[in-house]
This record gives C-alpha cells, sequence and structure tokens, in this order.
C-alpha cells in the first residue's frame, strides 16, 4: 500500500547541513519544447523535447546560532554568503524521513529574502536555480 507523505516526513538540506525551522520547499523541473511543426502535421503544432532545468525555493524561520552550532546548522548569514560569493551548493531533500526517496543535484542560490512580519516570526526565503542534472539520489 502506498504511503502517504507529511510535511514533517520531508527533510531538506543544502551541502548535506539540514535547514532547521524549515517551513516551506518547492522544487520545479521543466523541459522546453521546441518547436518542430512542418507541412505534414496539417496545421497542428509539433514539438521536440529540448533542454531540461530546474529551480528549487526553501522558506524558514530566521535563527542566530552560537558559535559552536555554526558548523551543523544553516543561518541567513550562511546563505547570504552563499550569494554573494556565487557558491554551488548541493541541494536536496528526503521524502518519508531517514529511509525514503532523496532527491536533488548542485545549485546556485540567485535570491534571499528576509521578512519581518508585524507579529511573529521573521522568516527568510530563497530561491535557487540548478546547475545541471536534478533526480534521485541513490543510497551509499
Amino acid at each position: 500500500m502506498a504511503s502517504i507523505i507529511n510535511a514533517t516526513d520531508v527533510v531538506t538540506s543544502l551541502n548535506d547541513v539540514v535547514v532547521g525551522c524549515a517551513q516551506s520547499m518547492d522544487v520545479t523541473v521543466s523541459r522546453t519544447i521546441d518547436p518542430a511543426t512542418c507541412s505534414a502535421s496539417g496545421g497542428w503544432a509539433q514539438g521536440s523535447p529540448g533542454e531540461r532545468s530546474w529551480s528549487g525555493s526553501i522558506g524558514a524561520i530566521v535563527r542566530v546560532f552560537p558559535t559552536a552550532e555554526e558548523a551543523v546548522n544553516i543561518s541567513y548569514k550562511d546563505l547570504l554568503s552563499y550569494l554573494v560569493d556565487g557558491t554551488e551548493l548541493d541541494f536536496d531533500f528526503t521524502l518519508g524521513g531517514d529511509l525514503g526517496e532523496r532527491y536533488g543535484g548542485k545549485a546556485y542560490l540567485s535570491n534571499l529574502a528576509i521578512s519581518k512580519p508585524e507579529a511573529g516570526v521573521c522568516t527568510w526565503s530563497a530561491d535557487f536555480t540548478g546547475n545541471g542534472p536534478y533526480g534521485l539520489i541513490p543510497n551509499a
């Protein structure tokens, strides 16, 4: 029987560090369709599969860590450095916790925002542009 994946069963990581307090994560995989219409189509549009690409985004609660915890956490400060330095990152997530399927690829951080509401917690959101293949990552 199929298993339903709840949001709490999805673990998102950057460079093998879990993004704690992540509130959202999205991945979009696309493929262009190049026009390939000829007279034999009777006027119907035809296409040929072209380039593949992917992008992702993560949203999380803003947290500041003591120095001793910085290496095992992702902070807004880290993300800003990745964006400014143009650092290529490993973007991945696991569906179903530690025993689930893991998907991901290499990506660059392309947009970073921080939000302070009138009440409640501050959040950050980050957009990523894939750099190369995306897909199922085999279990080690």
